[in-house]
């Protein structure tokens, strides 16, 4: 009997020192790789389950499949994706396995991912060795997205069973930034204008002076010459990757251009600087946005931002009245599909994930 044993576990020995297992490198998204989402996801704990079947490949991470790998073997890993990441890691997986995901956070060079403005295609390069032994490298062509498009949905599917979709909208949350210098610039011209006496969120308690805050903005990047821009497709040519333009917020500043996602994310970040809670509601081929002016459950309204340049722009009535008409619009319609759109305070399980409700601080909270 000891024998046997003994038989048992030089066969494993064996198996764990001879055996070479299969291998190949993993590229999320249908190999591309999407700044902005990886910006989005640098702080986001990556050893928490975030639902995708491989891992955490679900958060834009690249690494290695392994197949029928010996228990107690010592991966060494390397990727290197020109100007983006150079990484070297190891790890012992003591359990082994038929199929094995590495994935780990990687440090990826941020500044870059920020910088990338158009797209491009690079090849990336991935080393494996097991126990000292290297299983050599492979290269793989891997498009790099530009920062501007969002990814906002992808399909996946674990082996032998259906495609199923991964709706991402929530990672638009990464396009407010209500921390950005030029907003403190845009509140005191509205300041210096007269048109509120301050910013002061919801202190009032007055419904009323909720919308003249709001308004005062509107006047401001009205008085800026804003116009509506239909670019909102990206260059991203797959069907099971799904992305949206979006300008930055000093891209909007710059050029006085925005589309309906670029508009909503522009008003979001400033009403979240003077503390109005908002909300980026998504209906097929839509974007608008909805923001608090009270109660949460009751009382949310609707602002179409691609009205910013209608009606009489020149005079302060005439601009008033054609904001009260995007609220009109924005409201009505946030009133037609608030059946789909479910809550917005569990935005992860929605019923069609082109009927979305993002509240924008549980966003960021994720």
């Amino acid at each position: 009997m000891p024998y046997l044993r003994i038989l048992i576990l030089l066969c494993g020995l064996a198996c764990a020192v001879f055996a070479e297992p299969r291998w190949e490198p993993v590229v999320p998204m249908d190999r591309q790789i999407f700044p902005s989402y990886l910006l989005a996801f640098s702080m986001t704990d990556h050893n928490k389950d975030d639902g995708f079947p491989h891992s955490t490949e679900g958060a834009g991470l690249v690494g290695f499949l392994v197949r029928d790998m010996p228990v107690n073997c010592k991966l060494a890993c390397t990727i290197q994706i020109p100007g983006l990441l150079d990484a070297n890691y190891s790890e012992t997986y003591k359990s082994g396995g038929k199929i094995v995901w590495a994935l780990k956070p990687l440090p990826w060079n941020y500044e870059a991912l920020r910088n990338v403005r158009q797209p491009y295609t690079v090849t990336a390069i991935f080393r494996l060795s097991i126990n000292g032994k290297s299983l050599g490298q492979r290269q793989v062509p891997v498009a790099v997205r530009s920062v501007n498009e969002a990814l906002i949905g992808y399909e996946y599917r674990s082996q032998g069973e259906p495609w199923r979709f991964k709706d991402t909208m929530f990672s638009l949350a990464a396009f407010v930034n209500e921390d950005h210098p030029w907003i403190d610039l845009l509140l005191k011209e509205a300041l210096d204008r007269k048109l509120v006496s301050s910013f002061t969120g919801y202190q009032s308690g007055q419904r009323e002076e909720y919308l003249r805050q709001i308004f005062a903005i509107w006047r401001i990047l009205q008085a800026r010459g804003f116009r509506y821009s239909s670019i909102t497709k990206s260059s991203v040519a797959n069907e099971r990757v799904k992305s949206q333009y979006v300008r930055l917020f000093e891209d909007s500043i710059k050029t006085a251009q925005s589309n309906c996602v670029d508009g909503t994310v522009l008003m979001a970040s400033i009403l979240r600087k003077i503390g109005f809670r908002t909300y980026l509601v998504l209906i097929p081929g839509h974007c608008f946005l909805a923001i608090d002016i009270g109660d949460r459950k009751q009382n949310i309204i609707g602002l179409e931002t691609t009205m910013l340049d209608s009606g009489d722009t020149t005079s302060l009535e005439g601009s008033y009245q054609a904001f009260l008409a995007a609220v009109k619009v924005g409201t009505d319609s946030f009133d037609k599909n608030a059946d789909k759109l479910g809550s917005a305070y569990s935005p992860y399980g929605v019923k069609d994930p082109n009927y979305q409700y993002v509240d924008i601080a549980e966003a960021r909270k994720r």
